[in-house]
């Protein structure tokens, strides 16, 4: 598994609460990851549509010991 900070179009400032333009997400993919917050976006209806649109996705931390991040990831069961 990996960590993945997704960052979209919008919706980063947290003077309206939460930011969840800047969503981090554990799974195996980068598009697994989009999608996640994306479908979580578009289910509860916020913000614009044009805000939740992709900026960037950033591989934080995996749970491979040699991974390209350089960072380990532990999660605990």
């Amino acid at each position: 598994m990996k960590l993945y900070r997704v960052k979209l179009n919008g919706m980063t400032s947290k003077s309206s609460g939460t930011a969840y333009g800047d969503s981090y997400v554990v799974t195996d993919s980068p598009d697994k990851a989009y999608a996640t917050v994306r479908e979580f976006l578009d289910k509860e209806d916020l913000g614009f549509r044009h805000h939740r649109g992709l900026d960037v996705i950033e591989l934080l931390a995996d749970t491979y010991q040699y991974n390209e991040s350089r960072t380990m990831l532990f999660i605990q069961s």
